[in-house]
């Protein structure tokens, strides 16, 4: 409904009941022929995470990830959530990174540059990731890292934030949240802030994990405690400050 999805479900889903739909529909759409990874460069692939685990490991404070649509408009109370954020931990003296220009990214661009006015000397730096040729990027940040490919970003997010932020998006949002939390789970990475903001669009998430995937025996007690849900920029800085500051 918030049009954070450039598809519609039907085209992103197929639910079935039985192997037997499970069956036709593989054969159904199993005739193109074509592999999804065919196209991939690994030689530049490799060139550009080498390049921004350089990069980003010159930055010289702590970083946190702050991620969400890039649909979100200057007059909602998410894009002014993320600005809040961004501003405090600029301010903080804590870098941030985001993805693309717009949206929950504009707010956090801008929420940067007025923390910065309040904190002279500041470490904090502005890193975006992007991906190239994707939506005519406008680039922003004190540092701007341009990928190939929409996985490699992911992988500089997670390997250089110590909390991350996300504000409500679409399917890469998701995808993020679930690789962090996943990897958590896993013990791949370090525990960190894992931060939710604005209830009404998690909190459907959250009840289904915890009345459904929980109870199906998926996921545990413990892994819905790897997440907060919070409603405001206040009570996001203040976990983060508590995390990254003492």
């Amino acid at each position: 409904r918030r049009r954070f999805l450039s598809k519609p479900l039907e085209d992103l889903f197929y639910f079935c009941d039985s192997a037997q739909e499970v069956s036709a529909y593989v054969k159904q759409v199993s005739g193109n022929g074509k592999n999804n990874n065919n196209d991939i460069d690994i030689r530049r692939t490799l060139k550009e995470l080498y390049r921004s685990l350089v990069s980003l490991e010159k930055i010289g404070s702590p970083a946190i990830s702050i991620l969400g649509s890039h649909a979100i408009t200057k007059d909602s109370l998410d894009y002014q959530n993320a600005r809040l954020i961004a501003r405090e931990a600029s301010r903080l003296g804590i870098s941030v990174l985001y993805r693309g220009h717009r949206g929950i990214s504009e707010a956090v661009w801008k929420g940067y540059q007025e923390g910065k006015k309040l904190s002279e000397g500041s470490l904090a730096r502005a890193i975006s990731l992007w991906v190239k040729d994707y939506r005519d990027y406008a680039p922003t940040g004190d540092i701007q890292l341009g990928f190939t490919y929409p996985f490699e970003p992911k992988i500089a997010s997670i390997r250089h934030s110590k909390a991350f932020i996300f504000m409500p998006g679409g399917l890469g949002t998701l995808d993020l949240l679930f690789e962090v939390l996943c990897l958590m789970q896993t013990q791949k990475i370090n525990r960190a802030p894992v931060i939710l903001v604005n209830k009404d669009f998690w909190q459907p998430l959250d009840s289904w994990l915890t009345h459904v995937a929980q109870p199906a025996g998926v996921i545990s007690g413990a892994d819905l405690k790897r997440y907060q849900v919070v409603n405001t920029a206040r009570e996001a800085t203040e976990i983060i400050e508590e995390e990254l500051t003492n």
